[in-house]
């Protein structure tokens, strides 16, 4: 009598439920990766947001129209990514991605926009 572990059912399906596990942890990390990586990515935001957007403006430190030439659309971007980050952390990757996507135009005004926040930074004395 051999305690050693057999194939359940037809030969094969030993080797064909492994690889499903190696698979299934596979996705567990990158789905844990993707979701701390987004965390990450949100409080940074958070940070940029509220010291220099929210700070500034309370303060008055920068006008309205200087604020927005530099910073743009990154306070939709922080909206949009902390909305995906909510998905992501319940586990809904493919509704989040679905929901983010239409949501890209602000990433392409922000970066549209990169050579004009520096030409009005460099004007208002706050790059070298």
């Amino acid at each position: 009598m051999s305690f050693s572990p057999s194939p359940v059912g037809p030969t094969g399906s030993r080797s064909v439920q492994e690889q499903r596990g190696k698979w299934e942890r596979k996705r567990t990390r990158t789905a844990r990766a993707m979701v701390q990586t987004e965390q990450k990515y949100c409080q940074q935001l958070e940070l940029v947001n509220t010291y220099f957007v929210e700070i500034l403006k309370a303060k008055g430190t920068l006008r309205q129209d200087i604020r927005e030439s530099i910073f743009s659309s990154i306070t939709a971007i922080h909206s949009v990514n902390q909305t995906l980050l909510v998905r992501l952390e319940k586990g809904d990757f493919g509704r989040g991605f679905d929901d983010f996507c239409p949501h890209l135009h602000h990433y392409v005004t922000y970066v549209d926009n990169i050579q004009n926040a520096s030409k009005v930074l460099a004007l208002t004395n706050y790059v070298d």
